[in-house]
């Protein structure tokens, strides 16, 4: 299973904020813009 987190309609804060977060292994994060 792969654990993806799809944000759409980001800004640029919603970016560095996720940049910031400690993510766990075997998480990805696809941002769209």
């Amino acid at each position: 299973h792969k654990r993806i987190i799809d944000i759409h309609n980001s800004n640029n804060k919603t970016v560095d904020s996720l940049s910031k977060l400690d993510i766990p292994a075997g998480v990805d994060i696809e941002i769209k813009l």
